[in-house]
This record gives C-alpha cells, structure tokens and sequence, in this order.
C-alpha cells in the first residue's frame, strides 16, 4: 500500500541559488517529515491490538525517516513477523500452541482456550486489524496541512533570502 504526498515548489525570479534553495528545503522537509511520521505513528498505535504490547512498542519505535536527495521518504512499520497477518488477517493455518496459551491466559483467563482458538485459526483463519490503513486514513488530512503549512515556511523563506 502506498500513500505519497507530492508537493512541488517552483522557483522563478528569486536571488536564492538553486543550490542553496534544495539544501534548506531539504532540510526542512526532513524535519517536517519526522513529525508527519509521528502524527501517523500516533495514530496508528492505539488501533493495534495489545496483549504485551510487543507489536504496539515495535511501531512506536519502527519509523524512519530518510533523505534522498531530492527526496524524503517516511516510514511507518513494524520489524515482527507476525504484523503483516495481524494487519491483514491471515488464512487458516494451524498456528503454534505456546504463544497462543500466553495469549488465552492473558486475555481470556484461561490457557486451556488456546486450544479453541488454534481450532478455531485452523478453521477460518483470523481477521485483520488493519490498523496501518486506519490510522494512515485517519492522520492523512494532519500530515497534509502539516505539509502544507510547511511548504509555505519554505517558500516565504527562500523568497526572503
């Protein structure tokens, strides 16, 4: 799934050097960018489902931001092998008995259900959170006025130069 925001910035008739006018909106973009990944990040955590909270923790800390010129890329995810099924839901599969006890002991109070629940896995699969697409849909309007207040900031700043 992609969501890309594109902003353009054309510079006519300005005393900045184009040089000079990418490395400040460069500069400005990355950070701006940081914040457009903590606004979905912020959004997207509280829809995870959480038993330990290890898939929560691995989104609040699995972001990046990087710069490649003339680009700046965010990213919003998690390293866990099993956040992709959780997301999207997942077929049925005979799925391990040991995580599933923790799990049933934890939320259900009793690890005897894990057994139903591996059945039940086996049976129909599981259905997905889809946390990532809410919470993207939910922070897009944000990271967009976001954006946009910041791509005017660069623009008053290199006409000011």
């Amino acid at each position: 799934m992609s969501n890309e925001l594109v902003f353009e910035i054309a510079i006519e008739d300005w005393k900045v050097t184009p040089e000079r006018a990418q490395e400040i909106t460069l500069f400005s973009l990355e950070l701006a960018m940081h914040r457009a990944v903590a606004i979905v990040t912020d959004e997207v955590v509280p829809l995870t489902p959480m038993a330990f909270g290890f898939l929560r923790n691995s989104i609040a800390q699995g972001h990046e931001v990087t710069v490649q010129n003339p680009n700046v890329f965010g990213k919003v995810s998690s390293p866990l092998s099993y956040a992709l099924p959780v997301e999207t839901g997942s077929r049925p599969h005979w799925a391990p008995i040991g995580p599933l006890k923790l799990w049933a002991k934890r939320i259900l109070g009793d690890e005897a259900a894990a057994y139903a629940v591996q059945w039940a896995i086996a049976r129909r699969g599981t259905k997905g959170w889809f946390m990532f697409k809410k919470g993207f849909a939910q922070a897009k309007p944000k990271v967009e006025r976001w954006f946009a207040q910041v791509t005017q900031e660069i623009i008053d700043k290199l006409k000011s130069i």
